[in-house]
């Protein structure tokens, strides 16, 4: 619906927590293992990028992707 919301953009990518990075550098571990899911955890620092946006009828978002990244946004409504 129309109104202002707080935008949250949560970046990973190889320059921003190189998820995929530790991933790959681990492939050959188990994933199940509780100790390698801390080490991914623990080295994964996204960018995290706030702006509020107000809308009047839809939001539509674009979001420009590098190579093995993936961004996630959370959309809060403002009072």
């Amino acid at each position: 619906p129309p109104g202002r919301y707080q935008i949250r953009k949560h970046i990973l990518d190889q320059n921003n927590g190189e998820f995929y990075i530790n991933w790959i550098n681990l492939q050959h571990q188990d994933i199940y293992d509780q100790e390698v899911i801390s080490f991914i955890k623990q080295g994964t620092r996204p960018d995290l990028q706030i702006y509020e946006e107000k809308v009047e009828a839809e939001l539509y978002l674009q979001s420009t992707l590098t190579f093995n990244a993936f961004h996630l946004f959370e959309i809060k409504p403002l009072s």
